[in-house]
């Protein structure tokens, strides 16, 4: 009897062993809470909208016989009269002063290397990060498809390549390669490959190798007679078709930016106002503006604003209709969703899991929507700081409860 009695314990006793270590494989891969990791968040305080760059432009027809060989790039300040293409009488010799130009760089990137060793120019930390940073731009030029650039953004690459390698190495001889490249440029400078004719500028400006059908619109001397009949016409257009028969200059390096927006935002702007353009594709991300002047459109649905802005650059000029996102202010801090928010004692806060134990911590909002709060980082252990693990669901969850 003793025995069966003695037996009935041990089973019990391992029952409960099982049933305990059960229980806590099930809270460990099942848990009654989830949380996640307070990690740093942005936000903008935007609008969108849409609209249309206007530049004071001057078309040039290029329309000539011959074939263009352009000495100055997109973005570039010219002076009046300065010479902006060179007129070549067939493709032959274009490719050939083409070729010569690329394979003169070439030479100049070994001549370089090869010479002047000690010089600052060398140092291969420095020129590790020029190769890195070049490598960056080539890439973003390839993911935007920008292969106007692509030449003379390769031969820098070329550039920065040949003097790591010779200044990696004493043993590296470019002398070869050097007769190498004089030779073919002596062949090349042997043919005939001088332009017949050049362009030049009409007056001074910022040069645009191509044209996009809307120049001469809008100007800066008609800004004050646009209306948003104007500008809604206009973004029915098609998209603008890009004509590399013809090349332009850009006046003045400020420009406006008519757009339009929901009428429902009209008290948050006012004439003089600061902002930033943030555009949705394109390489252009962020734009500083200033507001012009704030118009109700005639049936009082929409809002036009002109923004003037006086950055310029290649990038820049290629802006034509587009859409973007006003923004007024830039906010950063910790995620919050508001059902995850709790209030103790008159105050504002979280659940987090602390030492495997629920913990309330406070918070310093810095920003709010429907769905969400901005929350400041604070070293203080009383409010939430980065990396904190938020209780964002759970059952009967309270301040000290084991979270086994």
């Amino acid at each position: 009897m003793l025995k069966k009695i003695l037996k009935f314990f041990a089973f019990l006793i391992v029952a409960v062993v099982l049933f305990y270590f059960g229980y806590q494989l099930v809270r460990l891969v099942n848990p009654s809470y989830s949380v996640e990791t307070a990690v740093l968040f942005k936000d903008v305080d935007s609008v969108s909208c849409i609209g249309i760059a206007i530049r004071d432009e001057k078309v040039i027809n290029n329309e000539v016989s011959g074939i263009l060989k352009y000495r100055v790039t997109d973005g570039e300040k010219v002076a009046a009269d300065s010479i902006l293409a060179d007129i070549y009488p067939n493709k032959t010799s274009a490719r050939n002063a083409q070729s010569s130009e690329i394979l003169k760089r070439k030479l100049n990137s070994f001549l370089l290397a090869s010479g002047n060793m000690d010089s600052e120019v060398l140092s291969l930390n420095t020129t590790s990060n020029n190769i890195y940073r070049q490598a960056e731009v080539l890439s973003e030029i390839l993911s935007m498809r920008n292969y106007s650039e692509l030449e003379t953004e390769s031969l820098k690459l070329f550039e920065y390549l040949s003097v790591f390698i010779r200044g990696s190495s004493d043993s590296v001889d470019f002398g070869p390669k050097i007769w190498e490249l004089e030779g073919k440029i002596e062949s090349l400078e042997s043919s005939e490959y001088e332009p017949s004719g050049v362009i030049t500028a009409p007056g001074g400006g910022y040069f645009i190798s191509h044209t996009d059908g809307f120049e001469g619109i809008f100007n800066s001397e008609s800004i004050d007679e646009i209306t948003d009949f104007d500008i809604e016409k206009i973004l029915k257009i098609n998209a603008p078709a890009i004509d590399y028969n013809s090349c332009k200059l850009v006046s003045h390096y400020s420009w406006f930016f008519a757009a339009m927006t929901d009428i429902k935002n009209k008290d948050r702007f006012y004439v003089g106002q600061k902002l930033d353009l943030d555009f949705k594709y394109g390489p252009v991300k962020s734009l500083p503006v200033t507001i012009y002047d704030v118009i109700v459109s005639q049936d009082g649905e929409k809002l036009l604003i002109l923004f003037s802005c006086d950055y310029l650059n290649s990038d820049i000029t290629a802006l034509r209709i587009e859409e973007a996102d006003i923004s007024f202010r830039r906010y950063k801090g910790i995620k919050v969703m508001r059902s995850s928010l709790r209030v103790i004692d008159g105050e504002v806060g979280v659940f987090v899991k602390y030492d495997n134990k629920v913990k309330f911590k406070k918070i310093k909002t810095t920003y709010e929507t429907d769905e969400y709060v901005l929350v400041e980082s604070s070293k203080n252990e009383d409010y939430l700081k980065l990396y904190d693990e938020i209780i964002v669901q759970g059952k009967d969850i309270y301040v000290g409860k084991s979270l086994g």
